[in-house]
């Protein structure tokens, strides 16, 4: 069957209002093909007439579609597809996912089986790149990963062109960048939110907010209180990287088309970097206040007075919280007298597709992608966990613009942030060994020196292209 036809058949399907269907409202459809959403983006008492034929047209086009089912389908014209989705939300998807499964089939499309399963987005990556063939034909990922998938093959590249520019309409310049390798669009936006900031009790500082302004007093404040830091310093190379903006040190990467490192540029081995780094000491020393990680709920379960972490923990910390609830930028780091904001890096959680074999089975996983990554369905996941809308008109409702850990996220990137690049895998393992060496060291610029020159002389070997 010809590629179009089974797309007109979607088409016609999302037509008849789909979207709304996810989210509970009545706002205008945003996935399904481009010439459905001109035509079709709000539906008149004129149109009504229309779905019928619509749908006697989906109808006729899906019988031929499962005249052509390919082995991929099983023997009843059932189609199955897979998705990968972090814990936290993959209730909510496998919801949406049956939500669209039942219209399809209502509207006289093929019987779709969907099942999510719980993959976070760094594993999800991962095993896709270990074994393309058995991995989801959908799955989230950060923005970071999207090189590696791309090299590996992981990827369906979205030529049709307007598609391109819906996708790139509905969304910010942020994540719809982010879904790029060069001029191609190989990934769909879901979020405009990967960025970390500060979670607080706001009882515990209560009068005592200028403590969070500046790390030396944080740490002041949590030994008088007997309460603890917990950011994933030592960890993660993403965390850790808050330092090094705060002093003005860049690591950045340069892909081919093919999604391979060509090319670098990092002054992380400069005097910049020491202080980056005796900045980060100060912190990872202190046994007794520092504790190493990012999950809110672990954080405010024991004695944490504050969380170093993203949107994706809003409703941890919530729930944990409760009216004490607070989140905020980071605070500034001092040496010598040198004063510096921590940063963080900013990006997106995006949605890969696996390129098929079966032309029937292709155009229903991008379908399926277009409206998980579509309006209805992001406010959903929004409300659900917390995940900040990459959609534009989403990113304009009023819960949305009031949400206090968005907002902080706001802040954070108004005071200090970088939008986050492609970074080759061993550069994570590398700033994360550099931060381990760093706590385990005297502090002392003669030996951070030597822990930066030991980096330095690492990152040449992930030149790949």
């Amino acid at each position: 069957m010809k590629r179009f036809a089974i797309k007109s058949v979607l088409a016609c399907i999302l037509s008849v209002g789909l979207l709304a269907a996810c989210g509970g409202g009545s706002k205008g459809s945003e996935g399904g093909s481009s010439s459905q959403q001109t035509s079709t983006s709000q539906q008149t008492s004129s149109e009504a007439s229309q779905q019928t034929s619509s749908q006697e047209q989906s109808q006729e086009l899906s019988s031929e579609a499962s005249a052509e089912e390919s082995s991929e389908e099983g023997p009843t014209g059932d189609l199955a597809i897979k998705v990968w989705a972090a814990e936290a939300v993959k209730d909510m998807f496998q919801e949406q996912a049956n939500t669209w499964a039942g219209a399809v089939k209502d509207a006289g499309g093929l019987d779709v089986r969907i099942t999510v399963q719980a993959v976070g987005e760094g594993d999800a990556a991962s095993n896709m790149i270990d074994d393309v063939q058995a991995g989801a034909d959908l799955y989230c990922f950060a923005q970071d990963q999207l090189s590696r998938l791309r090299s590996a093959g992981a990827l369906t590249e979205i030529v049709d062109e307007d598609d391109k520019a819906l996708i790139k309409a509905q969304n910010d310049d942020v994540s719809y960048n982010a879904a790029c390798v060069g001029d191609s669009l190989v990934a769909m936006p879901l979020t405009s939110d990967n960025g970390y900031f500060m979670y607080y009790d706001t009882e515990l500082f209560a009068g005592h907010e200028e403590a969070l302004r500046n790390m030396t007093d944080l740490i002041a404040f949590c030994k008088e209180n007997n309460r603890t830091i917990y950011m994933d310093a030592t960890g993660s190379g993403w965390y850790n990287a808050a330092f090094f903006m705060a002093y003005d040190c860049t690591s950045t990467w340069e892909t081919n088309t093919a999604g391979l490192f060509v090319d670098y540029e990092d002054n992380y081995n400069s005097p910049a970097g020491v202080k980056a780094c005796q900045a980060m000491y100060e912190l990872v020393k202190e046994d007794n206040v520092f504790v190493s990680g990012s999950d809110a709920s672990k954080a405010f379960d024991g004695n944490a007075a504050v969380c170093v972490s993203g949107t994706w923990d809003s409703t941890a910390a919530k729930t944990k919280l409760g009216n004490r609830f607070g989140a905020t930028y980071l605070p500034k780091v001092s040496v010598n007298g040198d004063e510096g904001q921590l940063g963080c890096f900013f990006g997106c959680k995006l949605l890969g597709i696996k390129p098929q074999t079966d032309t029937t089975k292709a155009v229903y996983v991008t379908e399926l992608a277009k409206y998980f990554s579509a309006k209805e369905a992001q406010l959903a996941r929004y409300d659900f966990a917390g995940w900040g809308p990459s959609n534009l008109e989403a990113q304009q409702e009023e819960r949305v613009q009031n949400d206090i850990a968005l907002t902080a996220l706001r802040e954070q990137c108004a005071k200090n942030c970088t939008m986050q690049g492609q970074y080759p895998d061993g550069w994570w393992t590398a700033t994360t060994t550099l931060a381990t060496n760093v706590q385990k060291s005297d502090g002392s610029a003669a030996a951070i020196r030597t822990i930066l020159s030991t980096y330095a002389a690492s990152i040449d070997s992930f030149i790949n292209g």
